[in-house]
């Protein structure tokens, strides 16, 4: 029985081992920051940001990160943190390899939206009366800087409808796809590698949407020069961002 309990225990240990972040993910990200950058940082954070100080030494103290595992192979992983007070958040992507049976930071990323684009969506919302189409990219720029949890509700929510986009898109009537995508608050859609992207916003190549992926396609690979964060939502149905 006892050693029945034991080989319980170690399995649990190890499970538990296994589902957790990396340890320079935490710190990173921990207010405490990282002491030996060197021995942690791989790639452009070692070329760059070894005498910087990290995004958690920045942040205030009632901020805290949780960790979401996006992908795992042999000596890469990517994960999803999410920056919270409690009221307002910030989405983040980690980007690591595993060098010499150990995790170290390559590269982080976020939505980069610039001051025009926050400048634009202050003005946008302090006018009164807005025009209709005004008021539709007020709302547009309102849906690009919601959450990934935000985002994610709101296609499941309105899936029918983009469903519906597919159909006309897939048959060729742009005209009525184009329609019902404005309705539905996105930019633009077009094809992507045997996807059909649904792009919301953003500024240049900093932009977030989603992807319809049929069978027989595959997702684009998150990867820090492109498409930092893809996500499965739906069947099919994923979230992206680019930078």
């Amino acid at each position: 029985m006892k050693r029945a309990i034991s080989i319980l225990l170690f399995l649990a240990a190890c499970t538990l081992a296994n589902a957790a972040e990396p340890d320079v993910l935490v710190k990173f990200f921990g207010h405490a920051g990282i002491g030996d950058k060197r021995s942690v940082y791989h790639g452009e954070m070692l070329k760059h940001y070894t005498d910087k100080p990290t995004v958690g030494q920045g942040l205030p103290r009632n901020v805290q990160a949780t960790f979401r595992k996006l992908e795992e192979s042999q000596f890469r992983s990517v994960y999803a943190v999410l920056l919270s007070d409690g009221h307002k958040s910030q989405d983040w992507y980690a980007f690591l390899v595993k060098e010499n049976d150990r995790w170290k930071i390559s590269a982080v990323r976020n939505l980069a939206l610039s001051g025009v684009f926050h400048i634009a969506l202050q003005q946008l919302e302090q006018k009164n009366p807005r025009s209709e189409k005004e008021e539709w990219q007020y709302q547009n720029m309102l849906l690009t800087i919601k959450s990934d949890r935000e985002l994610k509700e709101y296609l499941k929510s309105n899936l029918a409808d983009f469903r519906n986009v597919v159909t006309l898109y897939s048959k060729g009537d742009k005209e009525q796809s184009d329609k019902m995508a404005k309705r539905l608050l996105i930019d633009f859609i077009k094809d992507i590698n045997g996807a059909i992207e649904f792009n919301i916003g953003g500024i240049i190549d900093n932009t977030v949407g989603y992807l319809y992926v049929p069978p027989g396609s595959k997702p684009p690979t998150m990867d820090p020069s492109e498409f930092i964060y893809v996500e499965e939502i739906a069947d099919g149905w994923y979230i992206y961002k680019t930078t």
